[in-house]
């Protein structure tokens, strides 16, 4: 069973759940809402999983002093709502936390591919994060692997949380990117102009809901056509973009929209 609590609600986490706290639920074009990302963490697992890093969403961790206890974090694609606080956080976790803890352990950076790996370094980070002082005050280049522990795999395992899988999908055209598919049931979309499949037992999608001359999120309208009542039932709408006071989800059928502070609680 799924259970979302509002921001504020008070519950308790219990063992034997997955909790996804939501820290953004905007697109890159509502920054008032935050950068779309979520803590994925269970009461019994030290694991503290990010998934995806946008410019909003490190000084927010940084503020909550919550930012040493990310240990993993999923990229879906390089777009700067999701990838644009990967420099703080390398540079927090190098320059603070290792400096102050020689045995400090990188958060681990899981990327879907060798390729991936690559373009989000050269076209994306080397510019602001390659010429550095190191720890010695001796000046060089730096690679990403000085800033995280940098993970390519397809399949991603950390201790405590369910196997997820990178889904290749289709947001903007010649770009690499990636859903993610979790063990117990999770689809979750990240950027996609795709429908989500059937078979899982939570949804979390993004959603677009003015139309634009270039289409790289799937519509509410082409939501409600395409999918079924009882899938609708599973879906939970993020990414979310201006004017979404004028939609009653819920009357259309959809679970409900992830505002910043919802916590989704779900079976292991």
């Amino acid at each position: 069973m799924v259970t979302i609590y509002k921001s504020g609600e008070q519950f308790e986490r219990k063992k034997g759940y997955l909790y996804l706290e939501c820290l953004g639920s905007g697109t890159g074009l509502n920054p008032e809402l935050g950068n779309t990302s979520f803590i994925v963490s269970t009461p019994e697992s030290e694991a503290r999983l990010l998934l995806d890093c946008g410019f909003t969403v490190t000084p927010k961790l940084v503020t909550q002093g919550r930012l040493k206890e990310i240990t993993d974090v999923l990229i879906s694609h390089p777009h700067s709502d999701h990838i644009g606080g990967l420099e703080l956080m390398g540079f927090m976790s190098y320059f603070v936390f290792k400096a102050q803890n020689p045995n400090y352990k990188l958060p681990r950076l899981h990327l879907a591919s060798d390729k991936f790996n690559e373009n989000l370094w050269k076209h994306c980070l080397k510019g602001t994060m390659e010429k550095i002082q190191d720890l010695e005050n001796v000046a060089r280049d730096s690679t990403l692997d000085m800033f995280f522990d940098v993970k390519t795999e397809q399949e991603v395992k950390i201790d405590g949380l369910p196997k997820i899988t990178f889904k290749p999908t289709i947001h903007v055209q010649n770009m690499e990117a990636y859903s993610f598919v979790f063990d117990n049931g999770i689809y979750y979309s990240a950027d996609t102009v795709e429908v989500p499949p059937d078979g899982h037992e939570l949804i979390m999608q993004d959603v677009g809901f003015a139309k634009y001359k270039s289409q790289v999120h799937i519509s509410l309208e082409e939501l409600e056509k395409e999918l079924n009542e009882s899938v609708k039932k599973k879906t939970y709408l993020m990414h979310l973009g201006g004017g979404r006071e004028k939609h009653d989800i819920k009357a259309k059928g959809f679970a409900d929209f992830i505002l910043p502070g919802d916590v989704i609680e779900m079976p292991l």
